[in-house]
């Protein structure tokens, strides 16, 4: 016990943090695994308890946009949309946002509203092509 506070002043003297780390990662990891499996519901029900035990989690973006994929790909575009724009809200990195409007426009798609599926889509146009290269557009 002696130890572990003296490493964490010693971390703090030289100006760095104690990597923080998150709850649940075992979570994560079969949300992953049910998604491999194409078992897509019960993938996003995972993904969305690990982001509920981790809220700050700096991947939280990507994993709402992990979940909305899964919803998807489950045949739940309203569901999917909440993921999105949760994800957008975040907000996210630059390829992950591309991912998550590309995303957006197929589910909108999926519930026949056109005109919201076209914007989507063309603001994922206008992005910077390494954007949608990251986001494997």
């Amino acid at each position: 016990m002696k130890r572990m506070a003296w490493a964490a002043a010693v971390l703090i003297a030289a100006g760095c943090e104690p990597t923080r780390t998150s709850r649940n990662e075992p979570v994560l990891a079969k949300a992953d695994d049910l998604f491999l499996q194409e078992k897509y519901a019960q993938a996003a029900g995972h993904y969305e308890m690990f982001l509920a035990d981790n809220p700050d989690d700096e991947r939280r973006a990507e994993l709402r946009v992990r979940a909305g994929k899964c919803h998807l790909a489950a045949n739940s575009p309203d569901r999917a949309l909440a993921a999105f724009d949760r994800a957008l809200a975040s907000p996210p990195p630059p390829a992950v946002k591309t991912d998550a409007l590309f995303r957006k426009g197929i589910a909108h798609r999926m519930l026949g509203d056109f005109g919201k599926a076209r914007d989507a889509l063309r603001a994922v146009g206008s992005a910077p092509a390494a954007e949608r290269d990251r986001a494997g557009i």
